[in-house]
């Protein structure tokens, strides 16, 4: 049995709101979701065991029940609350405060930084989610507006043993507080998503993996195409799960005990996938409203935006994960 999804939207009743997109309302978001709940709906059954409310920090925790128990760690990157202001994150095994993750990662952020960006919506579970935050003047096709979609939790793992799952969408290797259109899920593609990963087997070891996307060689449209890009897919999907893989590969790679990869019971090739995230060849909905949600056999998917032009090609399963 797989784990069921809640989708929190602006428009439930009760539902905090980015009135002015500060750090403190976007953080308040996380928290009412993830921990707290709001108006009819439950919280997804996180813990915050670290907060600083003054100056806008705090880390979650998943279920050590349900998933590995990792940290999350969110805070006001200019330090100021400013309106359309930066949240910045990072995630760890463990956390000792609110200002010390282990171990330490890079940090990378979240915006929404034009007063069209303010409908937000939140898919999860107890183990991960995906944070959505729109503008409200674009089709699904956004042309670098500034939407974005991230995720944070723990993958899907290949191995059922391993020890270092949690983790969330980076999109740069490099700290960044940046807030350019290319930095979230909205413009995804292979090598993105780059993370550092402890070994699986919860030694003192680590890599460097990145997302792969299986369809990406076999997409039936053109990215940047107007006329290939628009309308609805009229036949099922073939949904495709984006997986987490080793960032660099070559035929002598080795893992941290000088075992072959292909042989390695600590740093598996494909490590896991990305908990509910599927690509699909056929493409579209790049002049359609958002949101849009397709159903095919009795499940339901949300159609992430495209951050640019062209097709939208992948999309969250709003059923179960973890399965």
């Amino acid at each position: 049995m797989g784990l069921p999804v809640t989708v929190y939207r602006w428009d439930d009743a009760g539902a905090p709101q980015l009135v002015e997109r500060r750090p403190s309302e976007l953080i308040t978001i996380l928290k009412k979701c993830l921990v707290e709940g709001y108006g009819t709906k439950s919280p997804l059954g996180w813990t915050a065991p670290f907060e600083d409310v003054q100056n806008r920090k705090i880390v979650f925790r998943n279920s050590p029940t349900d998933g590995s128990g990792g940290v999350l760690r969110f805070a006001d990157f200019n330090t100021d609350d400013r309106v359309g202001g930066t949240v910045i994150y990072t995630h760890g095994k463990i956390a000792n405060s609110v200002d010390e993750v282990l171990p330490l990662h890079v940090y990378n952020s979240i915006f929404a930084q034009t007063v069209n960006n303010t409908q937000w919506v939140i898919i999860g579970t107890s183990r991960s989610f995906y944070l959505i935050v729109n503008n409200t003047s674009k089709p699904m096709a956004s042309g670098t507006s500034g939407s974005g979609t991230w995720w944070f939790g723990d993958l899907d793992p290949s191995l059922p043993y391993d020890q270092s799952t949690m983790m969330a969408f980076y999109a740069s290797t490099n700290n960044t507080g940046g807030t350019g259109w290319n930095l979230s899920l909205d413009y995804l593609g292979n090598g993105s998503g780059q993370v550092v990963l402890g070994d699986a087997n919860n030694d003192i070891y680590s890599a460097e993996y990145q997302l792969y996307l299986p369809m990406d060689g076999a997409k039936l449209y053109s990215q940047t195409s107007a006329s290939n890009s628009q309308g609805v897919p009229v036949t099922n999907l073939f949904l495709a799960p984006v997986l987490v893989k080793l960032k660099t590969l070559n035929s002598g790679a080795k893992d941290a005990f000088d075992t072959l990869i292909r042989f390695s019971e600590s740093r598996p090739v494909i490590r896991g996938a990305i908990a509910g995230l599927y690509e699909f060849a056929q493409g579209g909905y790049s002049d359609q409203p958002w949101p849009q949600i397709h159903t095919q056999q009795g499940r339901s998917y949300w159609i992430i935006r495209q951050g640019h032009v062209g097709s939208c090609n992948v999309c969250i399963d709003l059923d179960t994960w973890y399965e």
